[in-house]
């Protein structure tokens, strides 16, 4: 085993053919480009990026370079999971109408994930990731035809500017084996307490299943004094709980890694493309516009640079104000091609007029409605970012097939 400080060093060691990058996601765009154009294949975890402009930036640099780029997604590769989708693919279910995907908890591993600056939003670029893709890999990955969402900080408050409870609603468009189309519900949380709940429905014409990761194949257990572990993210083992056993494999870490290796050493197309990850942050950006606005958002959308939570806070960016305009003159507001009605209010939308005070669980995020808002800088700042931080990248040689990653091995990037 080799270990690594820099992992540009560990790119032009020889050690490895491939990589893992579960590093910080304002990482993951520059470590991406780096190792594609050092010849190693690459898994990125979810989210894919910062931005849209981001994702095309990592799909171009691994096509270039011939390299395969395969988005991490466990939720596909987790057991339970794939056997709903088997059933749904074999007609058990009849005509697939509704698929629901939940998973909760009261917050993430890593510190850094609670600065929108590094994580690019809330729970819904944390967890939300994982219940859009599901969904999508249910319908075949049939195109979207809108996306409409509620979204909140209603527990934690000043500790993030983002959400900590968001329900997404997609609308499937229609196809052979979808003919009235199809719903999808992606509801995440960081606001729920008693542990983790991560569960798939599945809704067709002639039947139903639901897969519970969390709890289903788990002990049901009492103890008076408490024990050492009951499962991710469960905050006590006193009283009555649910004990997790193999909890790596039934997530599907173990099985997404061989499956990684099968692709690069067979020169096969992984289930999960670079592709994939960027529809899936297409679709957490069209839900942070829409929480924003009231109004259900249409795909595709423009490829910009800004963060997803950006689409929730500050809305469409404005152009600048030119010289010859009066400045008593109000420039025109933006046009809004989704809805034409007042948006909501959100952090960054109170009335720039005598603003109210922002209840306690609101992140106090002032007005810029007014201002014209530069796209993000992303690039620069990030290449910048990536080279001072020295991410630790997670070496994964291609034969064998790497070792399985638990959600806080992922989050540490070791």
């Amino acid at each position: 085993e080799h270990a690594f400080t820099d992992y540009k060093d560990m790119l032009s060691s020889g050690f490895v053919d491939a990589i893992t990058i579960a590093c910080p996601n304002d990482l993951h765009a520059q470590v991406t480009i780096d190792a594609a154009a050092a010849g190693k294949h690459v898994l990125v975890d979810k989210p894919m990026a910062m931005s849209l402009a981001e994702c095309d930036r990592m799909i171009e640099a691994c096509k270039k370079a011939g390299v395969i780029l395969m988005y991490g997604e466990n939720l596909c590769f987790a057991p339970k999971y794939v056997r709903a989708k088997e059933l749904a693919d074999q007609g058990a279910l009849g005509t697939v109408y509704y698929v629901r995907q939940l998973e909760c908890h009261f917050g993430p591993h890593a510190d850094w994930f609670w600065d929108i600056n590094r994580s690019g939003g809330g729970v819904l670029m944390d967890m939300g990731c994982h219940s859009i893709a599901y969904c999508r890999w249910v319908f075949g990955n049939t195109p979207i035809e809108s996306v409409y969402a509620e979204a909140g900080n209603f527990v934690h408050g000043n500790r993030t500017h983002g959400d900590d409870h968001t329900v997404v609603m997609l609308r499937f468009a229609e196809s052979k084996r979808h003919p009235r189309g199809g719903l999808a519900v992606a509801e995440n949380s960081w606001a729920r307490q008693g542990g983790l709940d991560d569960r798939a429905e599945i809704y067709g014409s002639k039947g139903l299943t639901v897969a519970d990761i969390a709890r289903g194949g788990a002990l049901h257990t009492y103890s008076a004094s408490g024990y050492n572990y009951a499962g991710e993210k469960a905050e006590q083992t006193r009283g009555w709980t649910w004990t997790s056993f193999d909890e790596v494999w039934n997530y599907g870490f173990p099985q997404e890694m061989a499956h990684f290796a099968d692709c690069i050493e067979n020169e096969k197309r992984p289930m999960l493309t670079g592709e994939d990850g960027r529809a899936v942050l297409e679709i957490i950006c069209a839900a942070y516009q829409s929480a924003r606005t009231g109004a259900r958002v249409s795909l595709p959308l423009d490829p910009d640079s800004r963060k997803p939570v950006d689409y929730w806070l500050k809305g469409e960016p404005q152009p600048k104000a030119r010289a010859e305009v009066p400045q008593s003159t109000p420039a025109a507001p933006p046009a809004d091609a989704t809805k034409k009605t007042k948006p909501r209010a959100t952090p960054a939308s109170k009335p720039a007029t005598k603003p109210a005070a922002p209840p306690p669980s609101e992140p106090a995020t002032p007005a810029k409605e007014a201002t014209a808002e530069p796209p993000e800088a992303t690039a620069p700042a990030q290449q910048a970012k990536a080279a001072d931080e020295k991410p630790n990248a997670t070496a994964e040689d291609a034969k064998p097939a790497g070792k399985p990653l638990d959600d806080a091995a992922e989050d540490a990037a070791t």
